[in-house]
């Protein structure tokens, strides 16, 4: 199944992002044939090359590389250049556009409210991405903007920046009396310190939505009379996706049913198992080692256990039955393991070129599609053992790997590069997994 159009959002740490549940949902409404996966990355270098090569349609950035990824893009729209922060990048036949939509996130979270700006006094915490996004917003609004920071010298270089007063955090308490609007960027400062000294009347926005401590502490009894008043992450999440998507498609969808089921504290997959996709090479079997080792899970190869099952070697199954007869196989042998649990499984180069097995697989765990550049692929195997490449000359090697890449993601909830070590891989999985089951 070749899927139109690949999306993603990419950030470290990335699995825990609802933006792939707002996106996927919304495709679906509309009919189209699109997916939206995410991307797991250590440098704004990578995530970039990685959206050539997938020939991505599009990307939300977050965290932590909203700033550091500008120098890569071919080009800033307006307000990205005044907020220095780009959280939507569009692919527009190669030229690299980013954009920035937070600063609508932000404003739509409170217009909803029905809140006037108007000369209104709106303090807000940090001084990242975020926080430049909601000055813009509010600059807009003709709001009086009040920025406070853990770092004293940041927050004053914010504000003369934009034209805005700054306060040192030992004075917020007489400020947060003052305000009408808190808007909280940062999840590092105790809630407490907020929502125990806050107008009573005041909103409180939140810009976290994943294990945000102020949205956390309002579930406290003395802090109920603050519930009415709070905007949590969600809302902030919604309105920047939807604009984010007249970026990448070029239309307007606003749904409320969409934007209720990002409060699902539920994951929107299965994390009873990790499963590696990937091309021949890609680092799926000997990553899906190590990761079960560390994890304490059980590694399987599909490939394994279907010799095992035919007593002889794929190649030979090729060669003997053809391929129908191998995909068919290889179906009957997953069904066999989808209710396992706490398993690592490593799928063959072309499991995901078949609907059911595809299908199946979508419901057995979290799938995590390995991308490795097709010469590394090639250096790591031995090609007469490949049914698949067994024969054929680098032509039809280039052509059989392109023609899989946009099935691997579009069969995908996590992407990353499996360019560098393997353990280092493994270790990039391992923590990002940790983070997801531990919540």
């Amino acid at each position: 199944m070749n899927i139109k159009k690949i999306f993603a959002v990419a950030g470290n740490p990335i699995l825990h992002s609802k933006s792939p549940l707002l996106f996927n949902l919304i495709f679906n409404n509309l009919e189209n044939d699109f997916h939206y996966s995410r991307i797991l990355s250590e440098s704004p270098e990578e995530i970039i090359d990685l959206a050539k090569k997938l020939n991505l349609s599009g990307l939300n950035i977050t965290s932590p590389f909203k700033e550091s990824i500008i120098p890569y893009l071919n080009e800033l729209d307006e307000t990205a250049q005044k907020i220095k922060s780009v959280n939507t990048i569009k692919n527009d036949n190669g030229k690299l556009i980013g954009f920035n939509t937070d600063w609508f996130g932000c404003l739509m979270s409170l217009k909803n409210k029905g809140f006037d700006f108007n000369q209104k006094k709106c303090l807000i915490v940090g001084v990242g991405g975020a926080a430049r996004a909601a000055i813009q917003a509010l600059k807009r609004k003709n709001a009086q903007i009040i920025i406070v920071n853990r770092t004293l010298e940041n927050a004053k270089k914010l504000a003369e920046e934009f034209n805005c007063k700054f306060i040192d955090i030992s004075a917020i308490a007489q400020v947060l009396q003052e305000s009408d609007v808190l808007i909280s960027t940062l999840n590092y400062f105790e809630p407490e310190i907020f929502l125990n000294n806050i107008n009573p009347n005041a909103f409180i926005v939140d810009a976290i939505y994943h294990n945000s401590k102020l949205k956390n502490s309002l579930i406290q009894q003395e802090f109920n009379h603050l519930k009415d008043k709070y905007i949590s992450g969600e809302e902030w999440l919604y309105y920047q996706g939807i604009e984010s998507l007249k970026h990448f498609l070029g239309i307007d969808y606003d749904n409320e049913i969409n934007k209720m089921n990002l409060y699902s504290e539920k994951l929107f997959f299965n994390k009873n198992n990790i499963i590696l996709s990937g091309f021949m090479g890609s680092g799926k079997t000997s990553i899906g080692k190590i990761l079960a080792s560390k994890l304490n899970f059980e590694f399987i190869d599909t490939d394994d256990l279907i010799e095992t099952s035919e007593n002889t070697s794929i190649s030979e199954i090729f060669e003997n039955n053809g391929e129908d007869y191998f995909r068919n196989l290889e179906f009957n042998i997953i069904k066999n393991i989808s209710s396992k649990k706490r398993c690592v499984i490593s799928l063959g180069g072309g499991t995901l070129t078949n609907l059911a097995s595809a299908n199946l697989i979508k419901k057995m765990g979290i799938r995590i599609f390995l991308y490795s550049d097709l010469d590394i692929c090639l250096s790591r195997i031995n090609q007469a053992k490949k049914p698949m490449m067994k024969d054929k000359s680098y032509f039809e090697i280039v052509e059989l790997y392109n023609s899989r890449i946009n099935n691997y993601c579009s069969n995908s909830d996590l992407i990353l590069c499996s360019n560098s070590e393997i353990e280092k891989t493994a270790n990039l999985i391992f923590n990002e997994y940790k983070l997801v089951v531990n919540e």
